[in-house]
Formats: structure tokens, sequence, C-alpha cells
């Protein structure tokens, strides 16, 4: 049996039937036919809806993309330290594929410490070393110059062409490309690209055009320098390359019922983490709330969901729109604000490495 659709991959019934075969076989029986478009690998991650959307990845697009990363980057014969989240595609479909699909040597870590990171770098002889930054996707040439690499996140792999369009249309077709240097939607087309989320038909036609243009969520220009990032597409906070809805850590603060009285949270531009997660929260009239209590109360989300500044408002001086909800837009003015305040203290970075 062959899976080959978004939803044959979790029928559950017909993958037991499928293993039980083989066991009866003793395992001698022919192995299915496998195609590049079939599905080899279902990842999970947090979209805009905040709930974990399963995206499915095809056997021709991790082997292009491991074929991409080893001529880029030298993978055959290196040593390479995996040490991101094993959950995570950077981990499992590029690193760790890549590596293997290249023969080469995998050093890895079940969790990011820099301490470990950098006695594996020595102990190992570790030579390359793959993490989560804004260029990912895109790539800069080598270069010794700082000043030409930061000036753009880099440019589209050969074989994955970028392309800054216009929002997608109503028939679910890729809006057309705009001039270069205009802002728009970041898109890539290619082999890459995952087949679809599981289950979800709504949600992959809004990721992925009929022409077969991804859209990223986020927004930018494009020009000689390559790209320039300008923001989210949706209310989605990117910390570290991982996605984070809001309304996860808001309901989560708000559990604080005896002293939170509301909560909204935004992201902001930061120089390691590309985006963070500033948090206002208004006491309950009468409440004492430290920004100790939210740090500790913090722990119960998963780090990279945990904020890295805390703003407490007084009660009733939350900022709301038109129709009484928090008025986001709002927030993120307030937050760029308190930030160029920390920062000319020096504590936006010192606040990073304690959160």
């Amino acid at each position: 049996m062959r899976y080959t659709t978004l939803e044959q991959v979790w029928d559950a019934a017909a993958l037991e039937e499928f293993v039980l075969k083989a066991v009866r076989e003793g395992g001698g029986g022919e192995l299915p036919e496998i195609r590049p478009e079939d599905g080899a690998q279902v990842i999970f991650t947090t979209g805009s809806t905040g709930a974990p959307k399963a995206a499915l990845l095809t056997h021709l697009g991790i082997t292009v993309q491991n074929y991409c990363l080893g001529t880029a980057f030298e993978f055959p014969e290196s040593r390479i330290l995996n040490n991101l989240p094993p959950s995570h595609v950077g981990c499992q479909s590029e690193l760790l594929m890549t590596t293997l699909f290249w023969g080469s040597t995998a050093v890895t870590l079940e969790i990011f410490d820099p301490s470990k990171s950098l006695e594996a770098i020595e102990k190992y002889r570790i030579q390359l070393v793959g993490q989560i930054p804004a260029i990912f996707c895109t790539y800069t040439s080598l270069t010794g110059d700082a000043d030409r690499v930061a000036a753009s996140l880099g440019h589209a792999a050969p074989v994955y062409p970028m392309s800054i369009r216009e929002p997608m249309r109503a028939d679910c077709r890729a809006g057309a490309a705009v001039p270069e240097g205009e802002i728009g939607h970041v898109c890539f087309r290619g082999p890459q690209t995952f087949a679809g989320y599981v289950h979800d038909q709504q949600a992959t036609r809004q990721a992925i055009s009929t022409d077969g243009w991804l859209y990223t969520g986020d927004m930018g220009s494009l020009d000689a320098e390559g790209l320039h990032f300008n923001g989210r597409a949706k209310w989605v906070i990117k910390p570290a390359g991982y996605q984070v809805f809001p309304g996860d850590v808001e309901e989560h603060i708000c559990a604080l019922s005896g002293k939170v009285a509301s909560c909204g949270v935004v992201g902001v531009p930061h120089p390691i983490w590309v985006e963070a997660i500033v948090a206002f929260v208004e006491k309950r009239p009468g409440a004492d709330l430290t920004e100790a209590e939210l740090r500790k109360h913090a722990r119960g989300l998963t780090s990279y969901k945990r904020p890295l500044h805390y703003v407490i408002v007084e009660p009733g001086q939350m900022p709301l729109n038109r129709v009484a909800k928090v008025d986001t837009l709002r927030l993120r003015e307030l937050a760029e604000i308190e930030v160029r305040q920390l920062q000319s203290r020096g504590r936006w970075m010192a606040e990073t490495m304690e959160a």
C-alpha cells in the first residue's frame, strides 16, 4: 500500500492493516513503490490559528533541499553539529537528512546549550553548524565584508525562486509580482514546498496558490542586495524561527485571573531572535502584580513562547479599539517605544539573556 494523499497519510486503519500484513509475511514481501511526490514526513507547526498544523513533506522536496544544502555548504566529508530541537524541520529534514544524504558525520545534542555546543565543536572538530537565523531559506555569498552580509537577508536558492507578490487572488491564484523595491508578500515556488496541511484543505489553499507559489506570511521587498524583511502578513510572532500565536500566550497569562484583567502580546524586532515577545498585562483593581510573578508563571509555556519583556498596565488603561478589544496596533507602537527606552538604558539585551 502506498500513501500518496494528505488523507491517506493519517488513515490509521489502513496503516495498521499494512503493518500487520508485513509482520505476517515476515517482512519478506515486495516493498511498496515510492514516487518522488509521495509523502515522506509530517512536521507539526504552530500556524496563525494557534493550533498545530500537520505539514506533509515529500521525498522530492526533502531530497532537493538536501542536495541544495549539501552543495552550497560543503556537507560531503564534513562533521556537522545538529543542536536544533528534534521536532524542528531544521533538525530533521535539513541538517540530519542532508548529513545522511551526503554520507557525512552528524554530532547531535538533544537540546541547544551554548557550552555543550562549543565543547562539541572543539572535541569533534565540527566544520559546519546550522542554526535558525533570519537568513534561512535565503543565503548570503561567502564574503568577509560584514556590511555586505548585513545589507539584506540574502538571496534565494537557485532551484527555489523567490518573488515579492500581491495578495493571493480570490480564485487562489498568486497575485502579480510587484516592482523591485516595493513591499509585498514573500513567496517561493519549487520542489521544496511542502505538499499541504493534512486534513486541512482550506489552510493549504491559503498558503499555496494553485499555480504553485508558497505564501510564507512574511512581508518584504527585493533588490540587488537581496531580500529585506518588513514584517508579518498575519498576527504571528516568530522568535528564533518558531511561530507563536499571540492568543496562546495571552490565554496563559490571563489564567492568573485573580490578578490579571486582560493581556495583549505583540512582537518587536530583535537583533538575535529576529522577533521578541512583549506582553502588556493589565492588573485587576486592588491587585498586586509583579514582573517576577509573571516570569515565574510563564515557565508553564514552551521557552520560545515566553515574553522577554513585560509592561504592567494599571486597571482600565489597556488600549482598546472601537469594538472594545485590545488594540494590537497601538500595543505595537507602545512596545517599540518601550524597547527604545530599554535600549537607551542597556537593558534590552540583558533581559533577553535572563528570560
